[in-house]
């Protein structure tokens, strides 16, 4: 009775060890993450607190070359204007010193001295018969110079690619000739299973690329790249769009993200927690080798 008693004590004892062994690992593990995690996201905060101040400083940049375009259509170069006024078959005759004045008291914003009394007449020798009438004051508020510095900055960068992977679902969305009943979409979200993990799952002590790192080339640049060959850079897949922006070109993108390979170090944590969050979703992590070799806390952001 004693013995079996204390075998019995034995077993639960190692039983219990084991599971105090597997909860401390488990929990070794979650603070690992979450350091891991809490690491990258002052990184991120750090890359985009640094391309605050990047755009911070370009729209500076614009702002300034706005006012100093502006400075230089609102101020005259009077000898560039009196010269221009005696060429092609124009020219000033009379009193033009009391005119050069005039053009250099317009260019420093005073007004003609008190005693000054001026008179400009204009002739077109081609043009005799021309009757304007008296001259009516124009409008100096010329808003074109403005329009098209505005219609410069806004030509934008290009336009957002959307593009299509595997990571996206499988089959065409129909749109229902009735609307569903809510029974139906209870039915249909409670009998999706998530993949939280790909099988089998050997992660990586390699971290995905540092926020602070630019891919190597814009979206624009990978999808020029291509002409050389039969593709279609929407048709692409996103890790495969992501890897070639890091460098490589289209063969050698192709055979690593298609082959046991590591391929997380070159794609930015955000577009990979993105992939990893519909691959878990529509259960493909096992379609796509190099996901069993992402890091856990990767996983846990995207989950």
């Amino acid at each position: 009775m004693m013995t079996g008693f204390a075998l019995l004590n034995q077993h639960w004892k190692e039983a219990f060890l084991v599971c105090k062994h597997q909860l401390d690992q488990e929990l070794s593990d979650h603070a690992r993450d979450f350091k891991r995690a809490a690491h990258n996201h002052e990184q991120e905060e750090e890359a985009l607190r640094s391309r605050l101040a990047s755009m911070i400083q370009e729209r500076d940049d614009m702002f300034a070359r706005v006012l100093e375009r502006r400075l230089k259509a609102g101020s005259i170069n009077v000898p560039k204007v009196m010269n221009f006024l005696n060429q092609h078959q124009t020219q000033v005759v009379g009193n033009w010193p009391r005119l050069k004045a005039l053009l250099e008291h317009l260019k420093d914003h005073q007004v003609p001295l008190d005693h000054w009394t001026t008179q400009i007449m204009v002739t077109a020798i081609d043009d005799y018969s021309a009757q304007p009438g008296p001259f009516v004051t124009l409008d100096e508020d010329d808003r074109s110079e403005e329009k098209k510095e505005e219609d410069d900055s806004g030509s934008g960068n290009g336009s957002k690619n959307a593009p299509l992977d595997f990571t996206q679902d499988p089959t065409p969305t129909a749109t229902p000739q009735t609307p569903p009943t809510k029974r139906g979409k209870a039915s249909s979200a409670s009998s999706r299973k998530l993949q939280l993990r790909p099988d089998p799952y050997t992660p990586s002590g390699k971290d995905a690329l540092d926020p602070r790192t630019s891919l190597t080339r814009t979206a624009e640049e990978a999808r020029a790249s291509l002409a050389d060959h039969a593709v279609i850079w929407d048709k692409q897949r996103t890790d495969l769009q992501l890897v070639m922006r890091s460098g490589l070109d289209y063969l050698d993108a192709f055979e690593l993200v298609s082959g046991d390979h590591l391929v997380h170090p070159r794609i930015p944590v955000r577009e990979l927690t993105l992939m990893l969050a519909r691959m878990m979703y529509w259960g493909r992590l096992n379609h796509t080798p190099w996901a069993k070799y992402v890091p856990s806390w990767c996983y846990k952001k995207a989950e």
